[in-house]
């Protein structure tokens, strides 16, 4: 099997197709306890999806290896070629259905050519018999290195990929964030990534088919949406897998069109309530009309200046704020109106539907001088805003901190510094006071199903 998921593989990256690693792949990342997920997200960083590919590849050679032993119920040579790929293909089509057939149908008949030549089958070539030959032990190592092999070259997948489906990057003004927006705003290569997917669609020209619950349905390509007033605007994103301080989280300036000046294009009936947002690797979203819009919510095809890279949704992109990342569909090439909210994938694997952003902090920086300590670090409420920000030592009274720096917008994140006295021992926590006046709530919680609480916090001994 992993003989056989090198061409197609190849194969599917010089097409521009999902390859079938995909599907199993996202049905691992979907098994994976939420705790291991978050542990490899954090700590693998970029090559979580290396992990993932190495896990699609693991499954793929156990169905493989289920779809060869089907070889043995019959002795009809014909039968016998055809019967392993045909299993695989069934196994495949009930419990992992692919994004797109093509090349699973492709691996569906090199895997029968292989598992025929593996299991001796007998195949006329020009006249002659080709037949998988002894068991012996130096075939077993052969085949056990050539599968290693194999396995290896397919986790390097990612980095094909991003050589060869790379998005054509184009800088659409100047942004030179310095001084105190130069820590406010996050470089688009330390920007989180996030995704179901094992690899991001690759790139193809932009185009969002609206249809549903309105007068008059359109398909919008790039020169549609240019002629639209272009907005820019920071909002800070955040991953609901983000721990409380984790790093799953991050602000750039968004460029684009308001999601609601498109709406207004194709007048929607007055019983449209809910907007379903279709991306091109199948991943769908819904979200309220009325948070539709809002002005903030954006059809983004730019992120800190230049065209969006591959991976954060390239040609374009929903940026929704106040909301945590998932909502914020990537790759948008469809907007379906109607009368109710669907439920999306994650949804169905029971995580929150409103998705709205707790408030959090994180402590960045704790320098201990003198008998204090400066502590240092952001606070977001999604589109609240920050109020304050408070430091308390070893479960002792709340003291104020200060806010510092820019405002970038009430959908941003903002930065904060305070000073406590501090001697041995010391635990200190933050918490944030959004832009209503509510509290940071300090129960403690887990990502899963909607977003982490609980306090910011840092020990040490002085």
């Amino acid at each position: 099997m992993a003989l056989a998921l090198i061409p197609v593989d190849l194969l599917c990256l010089a097409m521009g197709w999902a390859s079938p690693l995909e599907a199993l792949g996202e049905r691992v990342i979907q098994w994976t306890p939420i705790p291991v997920a978050t542990f490899l997200l954090l700590n693998l960083h970029g090559q979580a999806v290396h992990a993932a590919f190495l896990g699609a590849t693991a499954l793929a050679l156990v169905l493989g290896g289920l779809a060869g032993v089907a070889v043995g119920i019959t002795s009809a040579a014909g039968i016998r070629i055809m019967l392993p790929g045909v299993v695989f293909l069934g196994i495949n089509a009930l419990f992992f259905p692919p994004l797109d057939w093509r090349p699973l149908l492709f691996l569906t008949c090199v895997y029968g050519l292989v598992a025929a030549l593996i299991f001796g089958i007998p195949i006329a070539v020009h006249g002659r018999d080709l037949v998988a030959s002894d068991r012996s032990r130096q075939r077993f190592l052969r085949e056990f290195f050539l599968v290693v092999a194999a396995a290896a070259v397919l986790a390097a997948t990612p980095d094909l990929a991003s050589l060869m489906l790379s998005a054509p990057g184009r800088r659409l003004f100047r942004f030179e964030p310095h001084g105190d927006r130069l820590r406010l705003v996050t470089a688009v290569d330390a920007f989180y990534v996030n995704s179901k997917n094992l690899l991001a669609p690759a790139p193809r020209p932009l185009s969002i088919a609206i249809s549903g619950r309105v007068k008059r349905p359109l398909t919008m390509d790039a020169a549609a949406l240019e002629r639209l007033p272009q907005i820019r605007h920071y909002s800070t994103m955040e991953c609901v897998d983000n721990p409380v301080g984790g790093p799953l989280i991050g602000t750039a300036l968004w460029s684009g069109v308001r999601l609601h000046d498109v709406l207004l294009l194709v007048d929607p009936h007055q019983d449209a309530t809910a907007l379903v947002v279709h991306g091109a690797d199948g991943f769908d979203q819904s979200i309220p009309l009325d948070l539709a819009g809002d002005p903030d919510v954006l059809l983004a095809t730019g992120m800190n200046g230049s065209t969006l890279s591959r991976d954060h949704g390239y040609p374009v992109r929903l940026v929704v704020p106040g909301r945590y990342g998932f909502k914020s569909v990537k790759w948008v090439t469809g907007l379906t109106l109607g009368s109710e909210l669907e439920r999306g994938l994650w949804q169905r694997l029971g995580w929150t539907e409103d998705a709205t952003v707790r408030t959090t902090t994180r402590i960045d920086r704790v320098i201990l001088r003198g008998g204090r300590a400066i502590v240092s670090g952001m606070a977001f409420a999604g589109n609240r805003g920050i109020r304050g920000v408070q430091l308390r030592v070893n479960g002792d009274h709340w003291a104020n901190a200060t806010l510092i720096g820019p405002v970038l917008s009430k959908d941003a994140w903002r930065v904060w510094q305070g000073s406590v006295t501090v001697s041995g021992h010391v635990h200190i926590e933050a918490r944030a006071i959004d832009g209503l006046g509510h509290l940071q709530a300090g129960a403690a919680r887990g990502v899963y199903p909607s977003g982490a609480g609980g306090y910011a916090s840092w020990s040490g001994r002085v």
